[in-house]
């Protein structure tokens, strides 16, 4: 649904009527009845008005009512309109800003320290779980492929990509291709695959040694076979989070099996990396609700995530995963934060490359 979707099917009382539900079923976690939102002097109206509009949000489906003689909770509907149309974003507290600046100062430029101090910052200031998907070295671009021999049975597998980014990886050549070969091996290998993302190349390069086995032409074959040993991570992009304990807090999640979904639904590391798909298009956060996700979807979760990254490099995800009623208004703005202050601190370490072991450098 729309923003503006949402804004054609409430009038003004129906839209203060709906914040006010919000945010008390955000506080309490509880059911609101007509009763507890009639004590709000500023909506001017009795319980009888209030249960009367109430039973208009539930036909519109923006309310639902869990029991007979319960108040009404907001739907995922209710939500997404809630965070499109009705919702006003908080800024940042001095003091907070603060606590972000001491911890990321601490964590220096080092990527393996970066990403976990800010998960924890996400939990930290939010209240719910942080998480951090580092980026995936899978969706960069390579531009050019060298060699260079290391004795007799090594080489140095040289990948450059987007903004000059250098890749190294020191691999095995088991002596069959002396400095001349590695150095056609290069050239033939950056016009082949020049300009295509690794997801790209590991599939056409398996389809091509698939090929030439069959056509028995060993050269080219080893030289298909460095391609895939030199430039194919083995992995996907790692994950940090932090908080997944404060879950066990929120009342929505006390029932054991409903809580057994949530943690099943974060140890399929598939769910939590689909958000990076999610944000690899358009600019700032995104609020993924109920069914848009399959960490989301069937269970009393939300997530604010949004991409960050160095310029020219892969971009990786960050953001807070929690309750459905989380408070949105001060969580968006923090994930938009944490966002930008991560990419800064990205670009001015000027790192990204890897080392002969294949890690970050």
């Amino acid at each position: 649904m729309t923003a503006r979707e949402g804004t054609e099917a409430l009038d003004e009382r129906a839209r203060e009527v709906l914040k006010e539900i919000i945010r008390l079923h955000a506080e309490t976690g509880r059911p609101v009845s007509s009763r507890s939102l009639a004590k709000i002097a500023r909506l001017h109206a009795s319980s009888a008005t209030l249960r009367n509009l109430m039973a208009d949000l539930t036909d519109s489906g923006f309310l639902r009512q869990p029991h007979t003689s319960a108040g009404r909770v907001p739907t995922d509907k209710a939500y997404r309109h809630y965070v499109r149309s009705l919702m006003k974003p908080r800024e940042l507290t001095p003091n907070q800003r603060e606590i972000v600046s001491l911890d990321l100062s601490d964590a220096g430029h080092d990527p393996n320290l970066l990403f976990p101090a800010v998960s924890r910052l996400l939990s930290r200031l939010s209240g719910e779980v942080g998480v951090v998907i580092a980026p995936d070295a899978r969706r960069s671009v390579v531009r050019e492929i060298r060699f260079v021999p290391i004795g007799r049975e090594k080489a140095l597998a040289i990948q450059v990509g987007d903004g000059d980014t250098v890749f190294t990886r020191l691999i095995e050549t088991g002596g069959r291709l002396d400095a001349a070969a590695l150095e056609r091996a290069g050239a033939y290998l950056t016009a082949e695959f020049g300009g295509a993302t690794l997801v790209s190349i590991r599939n056409r390069v398996t389809l091509a040694m698939q090929e030439e086995r069959a056509r028995f032409d060993r050269v080219l074959f080893d030289i298909l076979d460095l391609a895939r040993r030199a430039i194919l991570p083995s992995g996907a992009s790692d994950i940090y989070t932090d908080g997944t304990r404060r879950l066990l807090e929120r009342p929505e999640f006390s029932e054991p099996e409903s809580l057994k979904r949530v943690y099943r639904a974060f140890e399929e590391k598939a769910n939590l990396v689909e958000l990076l798909d999610q944000c690899l298009e358009g600019e700032g956060p995104r609020v993924v609700i109920g069914s848009e996700s399959h960490l989301t979807s069937g269970k009393p979760l939300s997530a604010v995530v949004t991409r960050y990254g160095a310029e020219n490099r892969p971009p990786g995800v960050l953001g807070i995963i929690g309750s459905l009623r989380m408070a949105y208004p001060r969580i968006v703005p923090l994930v938009e934060f944490l966002g930008k202050t991560l990419s800064g601190k990205l670009e001015e370490s000027g790192e990204g490359g890897e080392g002969p072991d294949g890690r970050s450098t």
